[in-house]
């Protein structure tokens, strides 16, 4: 498993991803259309499948979405000396070919 950064080139499997459950993304799709300046997404990609997404608002929110094993790895990889992790429970993501 890996963990990229949201580019320009990703969006398309991005919004692939979060179309699933307009509710659920909500804060994935407003802050990258219009906060992206303070919004970093990163998604977890497993093979060529996204396999879960972590975002970070203003350096401090992370929300998580995603298989249990990748919420685990984005955790693992997160860096931020303060930190609101807000990952519902029992979120089920339908992996989503990158290709």
């Amino acid at each position: 498993m890996q963990l990229v950064q949201l580019t320009k080139d990703l969006e398309t499997q991005f919004w692939r991803v979060v179309k699933q459950d307009y509710c659920e993304f909500y804060f994935f799709k407003y802050d990258w259309v219009l906060q992206k300046d303070r919004t970093q997404i990163s998604m977890a990609i497993e093979g060529d499948v996204v396999v879960g997404l972590m975002l970070i608002y203003d350096g401090c929110i992370a929300q998580l979405r995603g298989e249990r094993e990748a919420v685990e790895f984005m955790l693992h990889n997160l860096s931020i000396d303060s930190v609101d992790v807000q990952v519902p429970l029992l979120q089920r993501l339908a992996p989503q070919k990158i290709s």
